[in-house]
């Protein structure tokens, strides 16, 4: 968002203000022609692989496990502005 120009929409939701980006007019693709062709074939192999992948992607994950570093940094930049101390950025 930083680097151009976004349109969004500001919104009260209870005591929170929500801040919802859209798109652009032009960024919108038009759905004509996106469609696959009325009759489609699809070999075997193709639908074994895509079974194997979905099997793949649907195990348990842990997302307790997944960290956002730029979150991280900027609480630690906060803290130390609050802190008066120098920060790490």
């Amino acid at each position: 968002m930083r680097t151009k120009e976004s349109l969004a929409v500001l919104r009260v939701h209870e005591n929170l203000l929500a801040l919802h980006t859209m798109l652009w007019p032009d960024e919108v693709r038009d759905p004509e022609g996106l469609a696959p062709p009325a009759s489609v074939s699809v070999r075997p192999q193709e639908i074994q692989t895509a079974s194997a992948l979905m099997e793949q992607m649907s195990k348990d994950f842990d997302f307790a496990a997944l960290t956002d570093d730029y979150q991280e940094a900027l609480r630690d930049l906060a803290m130390s502005k609050i802190e008066k101390r120098p920060g790490t950025a």
